[in-house]
């Protein structure tokens, strides 16, 4: 079940909430996340959808646009336990 959304090239200015905002015109959003790696200029976002399809439309839809300059990355991945509220 492929239900988390990972979007490389997030502006350092992006929130959680931003993120939750952009998702959520895809599905259900059951959790977000934001990383940034060291010394990087970049955020990296993690977005877990309900469903895969809503996944699989938000990648199909998000990536390769642009967002404060930078282009995103969205890539669907197999869910995360990292991602999973305990």
């Amino acid at each position: 079940m492929q239900r988390a959304v990972i979007l490389y090239g997030l502006p350092l200015t992006f929130t959680a909430e931003a993120l939750r905002e952009l998702l959520s015109r895809f599905g259900t959003v059951q959790l977000v996340r934001l990383s940034q790696p060291d010394h990087s200029s970049f955020i990296i976002g993690y977005g877990k959808m309900k469903h895969r399809d809503e996944a699989r439309e938000a990648v199909k839809t998000l990536h390769g646009t642009m967002v404060g300059g930078y282009t995103r990355i969205v890539h669907r991945s197999m869910p995360l336990t990292s991602l999973t509220p305990s």
